[in-house]
């Protein structure tokens, strides 16, 4: 009987013992999850940082792309506005000459027969005629259609109806 004793007071310490390491094996684990949670959700923090960046990023390019667009725009339009000038110019000098030349020439008629006289008056319309078309083109110069203009880069032809905004 007193082994029986000896060997129930054995395995009580034994359980004892067992219930201890169980607890804190439990402790343990508890400490484990927590520090696994606290883990997570730094990483869940940093992955969120991370999204706001990229969308920051993001916006930030488009941001430059617009910009980037709008400068080209810009080179477009000071390259038009470069050409008009230049055109009219080149166009206007000789123009004015033989304009003024065949004006010249009308005001001195008397040995002209009526074929020269209605030649010479149609160069002179027809210089006319291109006059007005280089003033318009000045006006262009100064105003710089935009829409017009939008839609040449876009290979695109306005219609007949459409004006230069």
């Amino acid at each position: 009987m007193m082994e029986n004793q000896d060997q129930i007071k054995s395995d009580s310490q034994k359980l004892k013992e067992a219930e201890a390491e169980i607890k804190t094996l439990q402790d343990e684990l508890l400490e484990t999850n927590s520090g696994i949670i606290a883990l997570y959700n730094d990483l869940n923090d940093a992955n969120l940082k991370l999204v706001e960046k990229n969308e920051e990023l993001n916006k930030t390019l488009r941001e430059l792309k617009e910009t980037q667009d709008k400068l080209i725009q810009s080179e477009k339009m000071a390259a038009i506005g470069s050409v008009v000038v230049t055109y009219n110019h080149h166009i206007n000098n000789p123009l004015m000459i033989i304009l003024g030349n065949v004006q010249l020439l009308l005001m001195k008629q008397k040995n002209f027969d009526d074929n020269t006289l209605k030649s010479l008056k149609l160069v002179e319309d027809e210089c006319k005629r291109i006059s007005e078309v280089t003033t318009k083109i000045k006006e262009y110069e100064k105003l710089i259609p935009v829409k017009y203009l939008d839609s040449m880069f876009e290979m695109k032809s306005p219609s007949k109806d459409s004006k230069p905004s």
